[in-house]
């Protein structure tokens, strides 16, 4: 996956994280960042608010599919 360039921001940074997926809590990291960008309109993220996001994201398939992050997610994102 190949993030696309930008001239405010360097994303290859950003594109790096993506190289190895094992860890779920990327991708919810990634949706607190961008609902903090994109529907709030912030150009400053206090890392609380990323965080009460990632959580607040990944309540619903938690509790209603009763997904489970695994035991290698165990130590990295508690609910």
């Amino acid at each position: 996956m190949i993030i696309p360039q930008s001239h405010t921001l360097t994303t290859r940074h950003l594109n790096r994280v993506f190289d190895n997926t094992v860890a779920t809590y990327k991708y919810y990291w990634f949706l607190g960042i961008l609902d903090a960008c994109v529907k709030q309109g912030k150009s400053r993220i206090n890392v609380w608010d990323i965080m009460i996001s990632m959580v607040t994201n990944a309540w619903y398939p938690v509790n209603y599919f009763r997904l489970s992050f695994g035991k290698s997610e165990s130590y990295t994102m508690r609910l």
